[in-house]
């Protein structure tokens, strides 16, 4: 393989200097090589697959492979999410606004917008960090900023303001775009840390309805009194959320349904 090829494929897989023997054991198309070389990564996505789930081929070379399309799909994935971060940012600048509580959080945040000396040393605390907590813990984390930074998120969980969140709190880790400096066990506890915060937010909102669930019961009622109607229903539960600004999830509304 041409060592052009090489450069690319390393600045595209954030190789480490450590896993440069991967790229010599497996073969790629010359059409997968050039269109790298075009920034199309949909070509190398679908060969190293290929190769991965090829039996005739051995079993190290099918490991590395697997291993290369995992480094990609993340890589690219990270991508993804800090392009979608910076767009929301530009297209909504109330949010952008919205205050932060001086934690530990927001002080990496302050270190990472300031010189690269600074950064570095964000991205140093931010990887330290990753090392004392555990998968849960960082989870927790990602859960309470987010709460914290986008307090919108109380009256229903909202896709946007959930990716919003996470980037944001990977950006106060000083790792956007040093992932691959990461070690491989912190880079994979991170990334699954990261599958776990859409649950661990709609469990804490969930939480924060049902410790209020006598009051909407209470309101709810009223509400019905108003409209002349007794019927209980899911349908008018939502109708009664959705004039309070309020997106509880079916969770929610089943169990307040059955305490009614």
């Amino acid at each position: 393989m041409d060592i052009k090829y090489k450069i690319k494929l390393v600045e595209v897989l954030r190789l480490r200097p450590a896993d440069l023997d991967a790229l010599d054991s497996v073969i790629l198309s010359d059409s997968c090589l050039e269109a790298i070389m075009k920034d199309d990564r949909t070509i190398l996505d679908k060969e190293l697959g290929a190769i991965a789930g090829n039996e005739k081929v051995d079993e190290k070379t099918r490991l590395v492979a697997a291993s290369l399309k995992s480094l990609l799909l993340w890589n690219t994935a990270s991508d993804e999410l800090d392009n979608e971060y910076e767009t929301m940012m530009l297209d909504d600048s109330e949010l952008d606004e919205l205050p932060v509580e001086e934690t530990w959080e927001s002080k990496l945040y302050k270190e990472n917008q300031a010189n690269a000396k600074e950064r570095e040393m964000a991205f140093k605390e931010g990887k330290k960090l990753l090392g004392e907590l555990s998968v849960e813990e960082l989870t927790k984390r990602y859960c309470e900023y987010t709460m914290q930074k986008y307090p919108q998120l109380k009256d229903g969980f909202d896709n946007g303001l959930y990716r919003m969140g996470m980037a944001d709190f990977h950006e106060y880790l000083g790792l956007r775009r040093k992932e691959y400096l990461l070690p491989s066990e912190l880079n994979n506890k991170e990334y699954m840390a990261r599958r776990g915060v859409m649950d661990g937010l709609n469990k804490l909102i969930d939480e924060i309805y049902i410790s209020e669930l006598d009051y909407w019961k209470r309101e709810y009622k009223t509400w019905l009194e108003n409209r002349h109607e007794s019927r209980i229903s899911k349908k008018s539960l939502k109708m009664f959320f959705e004039e309070k600004g309020k997106h509880p999830s079916d969770k929610v509304l089943d169990r307040m349904k059955m305490e009614l």
